[in-house]
């Protein structure tokens, strides 16, 4: 997914989405799916 948005490795983007979510993509998910 990371190279599809425009990222240019998967760390990139783990490490922007973590300085805008405040959590790894990996932590994200298993947080949301607890939820549901």
């Amino acid at each position: 997914m990371a190279l599809e948005v425009g990222y240019q490795s998967e760390a990139a983007f783990g490490k922007a989405f973590k300085k805008h979510i405040g959590m790894l993509p990996g932590q994200y998910r298993r947080t949301k799916s607890s939820f549901q």
